[in-house]
């Protein structure tokens, strides 16, 4: 029995699209957590609930805390009385950082901002409430009743002289948001439409494929390698790429032990890609041994 001669220009097609499929299977992946914690609130906020609960976020947040609570603090010039306001005050942060109620609180914080950051990104600015510097801000009051009430009890300064500290912590530099609006409209894009044309070009490269069993093998192995080049990407562009927005008044440690758990959220939705990249190798490598079946059948 002849064999049917095969079209290499349908062949390099479907090789094509294959790759194509490939690409957009992991990109696709990122869209979808990145849509989902930067375009949605709740997520952004289950994420940052994460944050706080980081022991290298919450000391990463207590020093920075205390270096802007302790710069209010008025000097006595009795270098025992400041040094001991200092231990106070590094004290009080700590324990109010690690308590249950600051979790709340930063959760709130945190829903708070991601509105104005939403807004900004989507040009709503007339919604907006910044702080004097233009910046989106943290805003933890609870932090300063914490410290305040602590120092009061010690005696060392008097109530009177004790001022209402600024216990907010800056995020973002609101022009920095407006240069990532086009990058917020682009992702939105990206993750509403890429799902769809990734399934439409894997059903075409299926089509026109001799070998469906081969199309299903390459786009899980390939797609497996861009998911993993992806990952190591984000681990090594992620904190480069949040110091860009953040603002400058907070510590490059609050802001690394923050995109750690960032990232680490990103690549756990990545790892859902690599899931399915195995499964469509072993989909792949079972119908590539049906094919060979009815093959030999026909024979």
């Amino acid at each position: 029995m002849t064999r049917s001669r095969r079209n290499p220009a349908r062949s390099g097609a479907a090789g094509v699209l294959v790759l194509v499929v490939s690409v957009l299977l992991p990109l696709t992946l990122a869209a979808r957590w990145a849509d989902d914690t930067v375009a949605d609130t709740d997520g952004y906020v289950a994420v940052a609930d994460e944050v706080v609960a980081d022991p290298a976020v919450q000391a990463a947040l207590a020093d920075q805390l205390t270096t802007q609570v302790v710069g209010q603090v008025p000097a006595t010039g009795v270098a025992t009385v400041d040094t001991g306001v200092r231990g106070i005050v590094e004290g009080a942060v700590q324990q109010a950082v690690a308590s249950d109620t600051f979790a709340s609180v930063w959760s709130q914080a945190n829903r708070t901002a991601h509105s104005t950051v939403l807004a900004l990104l989507q040009g709503e600015t007339s919604r907006v409430t910044l702080d004097d510097s233009g910046q989106v801000v943290l805003e933890l009051g609870a932090v300063a009743d914490a410290v305040t009430a602590r120092i009061v009890e010690s005696g060392l300064v008097s109530a009177d002289a004790i001022p209402t500290f600024d216990t907010s912590v800056p995020l973002f530099q609101s022009s920095a948001l407006d240069d990532a609006r086009t990058g917020y409209e682009a992702l939105t894009l990206v993750a509403t439409w890429a799902p769809w044309v990734a399934l439409a070009v894997l059903v075409l490269a299926l089509a026109l494929a001799y070998s469906r069993g081969l199309v299903l093998l390459w786009v899980g192995v390939l797609s497996a390698v861009g998911t993993g080049l992806l990952m190591a990407a984000l681990g090594l562009l992620s904190e480069r790429a949040t110091l860009a927005v953040t603002s400058p008044s907070v510590s490059p440690a609050l802001v690394g032990s923050i995109t750690d758990v960032f990232t680490e959220s990103a690549q756990h939705a990545l790892r859902t890609g690599l899931v399915v990249s195995g499964a469509l190798v072993v989909v792949g490598v079972v119908v590539l041994l049906v094919e060979k079946t009815l093959r030999s059948h026909r024979a």
